[in-house]
Protein backbone atom coordinates (compact mmCIF):
# COMPACT_ATOMS: atom_id res chain seq x y z
CA UNK A 1 0.00 0.00 0.00
CA UNK A 2 2.84 2.47 1.12
CA UNK A 3 4.83 1.68 -2.56
CA UNK A 4 1.93 2.55 -4.61
CA UNK A 5 1.20 5.91 -2.51
CA UNK A 6 4.71 6.91 -3.06
CA UNK A 7 4.06 6.13 -6.87
CA UNK A 8 1.32 7.67 -7.33
CA UNK A 9 2.55 10.84 -5.79
CA UNK A 10 5.34 10.51 -7.75
CA UNK A 11 2.76 10.81 -10.85
CA UNK A 12 1.48 13.86 -9.66
CA UNK A 13 4.09 16.50 -10.76
CA UNK A 14 5.01 14.72 -13.68
CA UNK A 15 1.26 14.88 -14.95
CA UNK A 16 1.86 19.15 -13.62
CA UNK A 17 4.15 19.73 -15.77
CA UNK A 18 2.57 18.06 -19.27
CA UNK A 19 -0.37 20.30 -18.41
CA UNK A 20 2.14 22.84 -17.60
CA UNK A 21 3.95 23.02 -21.04
CA UNK A 22 0.94 23.05 -23.06
CA UNK A 23 -0.66 26.05 -21.68
CA UNK A 24 2.76 28.14 -20.77
CA UNK A 25 0.78 31.07 -22.77
CA UNK A 26 -1.90 30.61 -20.13
CA UNK A 27 -0.13 31.29 -17.23
CA UNK A 28 -0.83 34.68 -15.08
CA UNK A 29 2.21 35.42 -13.19
CA UNK A 30 1.35 37.74 -9.98
CA UNK A 31 4.58 39.17 -8.67
CA UNK A 32 2.88 38.07 -5.31
CA UNK A 33 5.25 34.62 -4.68
CA UNK A 34 8.23 33.52 -2.45
CA UNK A 35 10.71 35.51 -3.34
CA UNK A 36 13.16 33.71 -1.50
CA UNK A 37 11.66 30.21 -2.82
CA UNK A 38 12.01 32.26 -6.47
CA UNK A 39 16.09 32.80 -6.07
CA UNK A 40 16.80 29.48 -5.27
CA UNK A 41 14.61 28.10 -7.77
CA UNK A 42 16.22 30.82 -10.72
CA UNK A 43 19.58 29.61 -9.29
CA UNK A 44 18.67 26.27 -9.70
CA UNK A 45 16.28 26.69 -13.31
CA UNK A 46 17.93 29.44 -14.68
CA UNK A 47 21.43 30.55 -13.56
CA UNK A 48 23.32 27.45 -13.83
CA UNK A 49 24.02 26.26 -17.07
CA UNK A 50 22.32 29.11 -18.69
CA UNK A 51 21.96 32.81 -18.05
CA UNK A 52 25.73 32.68 -16.38
CA UNK A 53 27.08 33.88 -19.63
CA UNK A 54 27.79 30.45 -20.67
CA UNK A 55 24.10 29.41 -22.76
CA UNK A 56 22.56 32.68 -22.72
CA UNK A 57 23.82 36.40 -21.47
CA UNK A 58 24.42 36.76 -18.16
CA UNK A 59 21.01 38.49 -15.92
CA UNK A 60 20.34 38.91 -12.48
CA UNK A 61 17.18 41.01 -11.47
CA UNK A 62 19.01 44.03 -12.03
CA UNK A 63 19.97 43.47 -15.28
CA UNK A 64 15.85 45.06 -15.91
CA UNK A 65 13.28 47.43 -14.55
CA UNK A 66 9.74 46.84 -12.98
CA UNK A 67 8.18 47.43 -16.50
CA UNK A 68 10.79 45.21 -18.36
CA UNK A 69 10.06 42.17 -16.07
CA UNK A 70 6.10 42.75 -16.04
CA UNK A 71 6.66 42.71 -19.87
CA UNK A 72 8.88 39.50 -19.98
CA UNK A 73 6.12 37.65 -17.71
CA UNK A 74 3.49 38.87 -19.73
CA UNK A 75 5.03 36.81 -22.71
CA UNK A 76 6.29 33.63 -21.12
CA UNK A 77 5.51 31.99 -24.65
CA UNK A 78 7.62 34.19 -26.28
CA UNK A 79 10.95 33.73 -24.34
CA UNK A 80 13.85 32.10 -26.21
CA UNK A 81 14.13 29.48 -23.15
CA UNK A 82 11.03 28.61 -22.83
CA UNK A 83 11.54 25.02 -24.10
CA UNK A 84 14.18 24.48 -21.60
CA UNK A 85 11.86 25.36 -18.38
CA UNK A 86 8.01 24.40 -19.62
CA UNK A 87 8.68 21.14 -18.51
CA UNK A 88 10.92 21.57 -15.12
CA UNK A 89 8.96 24.22 -13.45
CA UNK A 90 5.51 24.76 -11.99
CA UNK A 91 2.85 27.82 -12.79
CA UNK A 92 3.97 28.85 -8.85
CA UNK A 93 7.37 28.07 -9.24
CA UNK A 94 7.50 30.70 -12.14
CA UNK A 95 5.12 33.42 -10.10
CA UNK A 96 7.98 33.09 -7.11
CA UNK A 97 11.20 33.34 -9.72
CA UNK A 98 9.24 36.28 -11.02
CA UNK A 99 8.48 37.69 -7.79
CA UNK A 100 12.42 37.30 -7.12
CA UNK A 101 13.15 39.26 -10.57
CA UNK A 102 10.72 41.35 -10.20
CA UNK A 103 11.61 42.63 -6.44
CA UNK A 104 15.40 43.09 -7.37
CA UNK A 105 14.32 45.20 -10.33
CA UNK A 106 17.24 47.84 -11.24
CA UNK A 107 14.55 50.51 -10.18
CA UNK A 108 13.65 48.86 -7.05
CA UNK A 109 14.63 50.08 -3.43
CA UNK A 110 17.02 47.17 -3.67
CA UNK A 111 18.61 46.24 -6.49
CA UNK A 112 19.79 42.61 -6.86
CA UNK A 113 23.08 41.45 -8.35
Amino acid sequence: MRISLLCGLATVPLLAGLAFAANLAEVKITFEGNERKGQYLYQKHCREGCHDGSGAKEMSPMHKSYDEWKAMANNLAKLPCAAKFQDKVSPADLNDIFSYLHGGAKDSPNPTK
